[in-house]
């Protein structure tokens, strides 16, 4: 049953290293793709938002943005997820 994963999952956040506060990883594992690339590989985009998911499904709290800008023009970013106050 998928609630019963998902709240199994809230579970595994909650009780998993107590002493630490936030996790800082990254984004996506590769860069952007150039705009109008990978047009025909339909589910690369999505694989670029994968590392993103794990907060939403444990319920925790977490923010994604831009840490800095590459010569090649292409931005590198993180997130940072933290302990859910309830």
């Amino acid at each position: 049953n998928t609630l019963n994963r998902i709240e199994e999952m809230e579970g595994v956040a909650k009780a998993s290293n107590p002493g630490i506060d936030i996790i800082i990883p990254p984004t996506s594992f590769t860069l952007a793709f150039r705009l109008g690339e990978k047009l025909d590989d339909y589910p690369a985009p999505y694989l670029l938002d994968i590392s993103t998911v794990s907060a939403n499904l444990a319920g925790i709290p977490a923010i994604s943005f831009s840490l800095s800008r590459l010569p090649n023009q292409f931005s590198v970013a993180i997130q940072i997820m933290s302990k859910s106050y309830n």
